[in-house]
């Protein structure tokens, strides 16, 4: 692994960012950019809810991030919880050698010899923890712990300011409103074409100001949103048996999409399921 490269990937990550990514695209940035080179066959990161006081799994690299940007059964743990609770508690690394021997490890989707877990604080306060497994026993070491401090560094004071940053925009707010009102009832993701663009035309605002409403107010974008709608839409259509006279295209191009590429890839991303095998498990 060539180390130099490895730091310089966050650099770049904080210059693509300026303020643009949210939290969670900043954890899937590092997950898929930087921690991909680190030869880990499993990486997750956990985020820390102080509310609640349990930690869970948003981003991560290996056989639970098959899907692009969404893990596989993320598993949610409390403080003190398993290896990674245990490091959250501790507010220290926990480095296991053989996790057979150890009775906090908690199988979570395939069962791997060793682990280590790293937690991510900033100004004394626990943001979440870094963990990997690994089918070798006595796999991790000083090396990985210094690696993962690096990443728990470089994350950490970036967390705490989207801590930090203040909701201005509700779901309650008149403008999302009526956007949510065009997409349920004039249904204006059927149109190709549908845009941001659009939309702010249609309320008479811009259409910078309208999609900071829409983030803030359902911390997703614009066409995550109108995506949603769609697939839903052809699900519905699915469920009422409509693919047993027209094709799953044309049912996908009705509900607004313009592509087969596209289409199959969002569904998969929504639904972890091609639509053939979706349809299959509606029988």
């Amino acid at each position: 692994m060539d180390f130099s490269n490895f730091v310089a990937s966050f650099g770049r990550i904080d210059r693509m960012n300026s303020g643009n990514f949210s939290s969670n695209d900043l954890l899937w940035k590092v997950a898929t950019e930087c921690v991909s080179s680190l030869e880990l066959v499993d990486f997750i990161i956990y985020t820390f809810n102080q509310k609640t006081g349990q930690l869970s799994q948003e981003a991560g690299y290996g056989f639970k991030s098959k899907v692009e940007n969404k893990l596989i059964n993320p598993l949610t743990v409390n403080i003190g919880q398993g290896i990674v609770g245990d490091s959250a508690q501790k507010m220290n690394f926990q480095l296991v050698k053989d996790t057979s021997s150890d009775g906090r490890y908690i199988l979570d989707g395939q069962r791997n010899e060793s682990e280590l877990s790293v937690p991510i604080v900033w100004d004394g306060k626990l943001l979440g923890v870094l963990d990997s497994e690994h089918p070798s026993k006595h796999y991790f070491g000083d090396f990985h712990i210094d690696v993962f401090y690096t990443i728990a560094s470089f994350l950490g004071p970036r967390l705490a300011l989207s801590h930090k940053t203040k909701k201005i925009f509700s779901d309650r707010n008149k403008y999302y409103c009526q956007f949510i009102d065009l997409m349920d009832k004039k249904q204006l993701y059927k149109n190709e074409g549908f845009s941001l663009c659009q939309v702010a035309s249609a309320l008479n605002i811009n259409p910078c100001y309208l999609s900071k409403i829409i983030n803030q107010a359902s911390n997703k974008k614009f066409t995550d949103i109108v995506n949603t709608y769609r697939i839903n839409d052809v699900k519905n259509a699915f469920h009422s048996n409509k693919h047993n006279r027209y094709t799953i295209m044309s049912l996908a191009y009705d509900a607004g999409f313009s592509s087969k590429s596209t289409f199959n890839s969002i569904f998969k991303k929504e639904t972890d399921l091609t639509p053939t095998q979706y349809i299959h498990q509606l029988v």
